[in-house]
This record gives structure tokens, C-alpha cells and sequence, in this order.
């Protein structure tokens, strides 16, 4: 499944990797757009603990739930960190947010059976919302 939008579209729970306090940040609006769209969006962040009334796990271990699909919006040497991690909690697909792609990166999520979505969230719901 490489459609971006079908991707949005056939999955529930998504990991936001990299998730900020500052709301004018992508991963704070990605976050937000996608439990506006009815999604469960847990915040993933080594040190921020909260977002307002929201718990930030500070890995993708501690998330109490099965996540589909983990975004990344962390800079490609932090997010080739978290990939075995992924694989090990389940997680199937990675969501790569501009500037979150490297060569290495991408290997690696392919070596290990990850399916890799190249693609920017917020772009992906205006493109295919706005027709």
C-alpha cells in the first residue's frame, strides 16, 4: 500500500514521532489534523512528557496501544534510531515527513519489512480533500 492517501484513509492510530509544544511546528499540526480527522495520534518526544492534557510518550515502547502507522518528523540520524523500534512494536508502515528522508534511512526500513510513505500528511489530505 503506497497510495498516501490510502494510507490516511485504511488506518487508525498513528505515532507522531518528534512531536513539539510549538504549535506552529508540522509535527504539532500533523498531530492535530490527524485527530481532527478521527484518528488516534499519540505524541512521541524523549523529554516533553505533556501537550497541554495530553500525555507524550517518551518512546514508542511506552505507547499502551497498537499503532499503525509512525510519522516522522525528526531529522533523518534521529529517526534511522527509532526504526527497530518500530519493527518491534508492530508498526508496519513509516510515514517520512519532508526532511526526515536519508538514503540510510530508507535502506533500512526496507531491509527490516517496513513500508516507507514519502510523503507530507498536511499536503496529502489538502490534495485529495480540496478535488
Amino acid at each position: 500500500m503506497n497510495n498516501p492517501y490510502d494510507v490516511l484513509l485504511s488506518n487508525k492510530n498513528y505515532a507522531v514521532i518528534g512531536l513539539t509544544n510549538d504549535q506552529t511546528k508540522f509535527s504539532n499540526r500533523i498531530h492535530e489534523l490527524l485527530k481532527n480527522k478521527g484518528k488516534r495520534s499519540f505524541g512521541v518526544h524523549p523529554t516533553l512528557g505533556t501537550l497541554g492534557d495530553e500525555v507524550v510518550y517518551d518512546s514508542i515502547e511506552a505507547i499502551d496501544h497498537d499503532i499503525d502507522v509512525a510519522v516522522f518528523v525528526v531529522n533523518p540520524t534521529i529517526g534511522y534510531d527509532y526504526l527497530d523500534a518500530v519493527k518491534a512494536k508492530g508498526i508496519h508502515t513509516i510515514w517520512l515527513q519532508p526532511g526526515t528522508v536519508s538514503d540510510a534511512l530508507v535502506k533500512k526500513a526496507n531491509d527490516i519489512g517496513l513500508n516507507v510513505v514519502e510523503d507530507c500528511v498536511l499536503a496529502v489530505y489538502a490534495r485529495n480533500e480540496s478535488k
